[in-house]
């Protein structure tokens, strides 16, 4: 209800359809971050990157950065719920945005950083 409220609120749209998907969601620090991808995540920034199909080392390597990733099987709106969560975000466009986008790809990634620590979703 909490997020049918938001929605309401921010003007997007929740798609409320019962399709799940597999989701890892973790945390890891932004120096490990760095140094497993050689990509840095300065305080307050992102990255989100599709994964081709057939880069599954790509995909483990993602996955393996995380301190203990929790797998779901969420629908739409867990997943936008994910980037409502105020730790990892502030900007109601910003979830949106990348909750639309991480619904079209197949498979992919967004990680945010906040105070030196990094948090993933991966699909």
């Amino acid at each position: 209800m909490l997020i049918v409220l938001f929605s309401l609120i921010v003007g997007c749209s929740v798609d409320s359809d019962p399709i799940t998907f597999t989701i890892y969601e973790g945390k890891t620090s932004a120096s490990n971050f760095y140094s497993k991808l050689l990509i840095p995540l300065e305080d307050s920034s992102y990255i989100s990157s599709e994964i081709p199909l057939g880069q599954d080392a790509l995909w483990k390597l993602i996955k393996s950065l995380m301190d203990n990733p929790t797998e779901h099987q969420w629908t739409n709106p867990q997943i936008f719920n994910w980037f409502l969560t105020i730790e990892r975000n502030v900007d109601p466009a910003w979830s949106e945005e990348q909750y639309t986008w991480l619904k079209q790809v197949d498979s992919g990634f967004v990680a945010v950083c906040l105070d030196s620590v990094v948090y993933i979703i991966l699909k």
